[in-house]
């Protein structure tokens, strides 16, 4: 609602989305709403269970089962017995069993694609209007492949939070800074999320 809301302040009724890390097509989604409201956007999903999920509920999406990384290879993606944890990172798999209830269910190969050349085949160079990011535990390594240089992200919600029960996470300060360093400000935040819109494009400049 927050993010619908700044569009429909700027006059933009229709975002374009980029969703890394989509998980559920409906449940927690946050490109769901827009979906729904007749927009559409790729959905970046590694775990093939919930990319055929999206297929299904999300046909007119480009759904893709790959991961973001700045080297184009394949990887490990350890799949949790709680899909909203599953991870690329191995230290991150690894904390979550060691320190909390979770399991590694399986290890899968995934293929990973520089999101520049995904920019350039499905958004002509640019990026969308509204780019959201939660990858468990690699946001900020995800952020750091983004050319800021490049037309379009004028929203971007990332999850600012690690894991912890009991509301203890800790805030990932490097996303925030790195963030305002190339032309954002914080708009809102929810505690697990932070939403960022683009100086320049807030502002009318």
């Amino acid at each position: 609602m927050i993010v619908d809301y700044i569009f429909n302040a700027k006059g933009v009724t229709y975002p374009s989305y980029l969703d890394v890390g989509a998980n559920e097509p409906q449940k927690i989604s946050n490109t769901y709403y827009f979906y729904e409201k007749g927009c559409n956007g790729i959905n970046i999903e590694p775990n093939p269970f919930l990319f055929n999920k999206l297929n299904k509920i999300r046909p007119k999406d480009i759904n893709l089962n790959i991961g973001l990384g700045k080297d184009e290879k394949v990887i490990d993606f350890y799949v949790m017995n709680s899909n909203t944890m599953s991870t690329f990172s191995k230290e991150e798999a690894d904390k979550l069993c060691n320190t909390y209830s979770f399991e590694i269910v399986d290890v899968i190969k995934i293929p990973t694609k520089d999101v520049n050349n995904i920019s350039d085949t499905y958004f002509n160079g640019d990026y969308p209007d509204y780019i959201t990011i939660d990858v468990e535990g690699l946001d900020y390594e995800v952020l750091r492949t983004f050319d800021f240089k490049r037309n379009g992200a004028n929203v971007i919600c990332v999850e600012t939070i690690e894991y912890a029960e009991g509301f203890n996470g800790k805030k990932d300060f490097k996303i925030i800074e790195f963030l305002k360093e190339n032309g954002y400000l914080i708009y809102a935040d929810t505690y697990i999320n932070t939403i960022f819109v683009r100086n320049e494009w807030l502002r009318g400049l």
